[in-house]
């Protein structure tokens, strides 16, 4: 499966959409399906761009901005919570070691691959136990 991971939440399956009929080897299909998906954003940032200072002082737009903010956080809690918390903390210990986990990003600032190795070893024993 050819996956593009956009942001952090949004997956896009490039082998459905991957235009079935030009007739081109699969691999070509998939990069001219992600340059015409993603094409129109780019335009978008590269046009707004020499006006966003401009743009961003304007209250209207300022506060439309605060209100897409508020959705994506909103939208990045509900797909944390439903297909990874509920799938994984299960007991009070997986709970604990979840805690343990963001003290140690959060509180006492390890480095990210710190936490995922401890969190792999500890998920591995916790498996045999």
């Amino acid at each position: 499966m050819y996956r593009i991971l956009l942001g952090n939440f949004i997956t896009i399956d490039m082998e459905d959409y991957s235009l079935q009929d030009m007739g081109l080897h699969k691999p070509y299909r998939v990069r001219i399906a992600t340059v015409a998906i993603l094409l129109p954003a780019f335009l978008l940032i590269i046009g707004t761009l020499p006006f966003w200072d401009s743009l961003r002082r304007n209250p209207k737009v300022k506060g439309a901005l605060m209100g897409v903010n508020a959705a994506v956080v909103g939208i990045l809690i509900s797909a944390f919570y439903q297909p990874i918390w509920t799938s994984s903390i299960l007991t009070p210990i997986d709970f604990a070691f979840a805690a343990i986990l963001f003290s140690m990003l959060v509180f006492w600032k390890l480095p990210p691959w710190i936490i995922v190795v401890t969190g792999a070893i500890g998920g591995t024993l916790m498996t045999l136990i």
